[in-house]
């Protein structure tokens, strides 16, 4: 299992780096402070396992060049399905091929991510 933090400038970071917590001026990574960035920082966090993708990011808060490095991202893996939470609408996750990834990202926002 594989799980990474992509930021709001599109670099991917382990959950686990001491860079990622100094630079959210944290003593360490937590799972906490994680959901924070997810949550408020507009951070996209992946977990890889095996085939599938798992996706959790706020829609309203990620921004394109976001969503650009997480497809990138994604395009490297060996990724079959993606499973995709979106943290602003309770409800339903969506299972779909990574080659959907953008639109359903664009449809969770309400509005395509390349306009904003």
């Amino acid at each position: 299992m594989t799980r990474r933090l992509l930021d709001n400038a599109g670099r991917v970071w382990s959950t686990s780096s001491p860079a990622l917590a100094e630079r959210l001026f944290r003593p360490c990574m937590t799972d906490e402070v994680a959901e924070y960035a997810i949550r408020n920082m507009g951070y996209v966090e992946v977990t890889v396992r095996g085939h599938c993708a798992f996706v959790r990011f706020r829609a309203t808060r990620v921004s394109p060049r976001t969503l650009d490095a997480l497809d990138q991202y994604l395009r490297r893996q060996p990724i079959e399905r993606v499973l995709l939470t979106n943290c602003d609408r309770p409800g339903p996750n969506h299972l779909l091929p990574p080659s959907l990834l953008k639109s359903m990202v664009e449809d969770n926002h309400g509005e395509s991510y390349e306009k904003r």
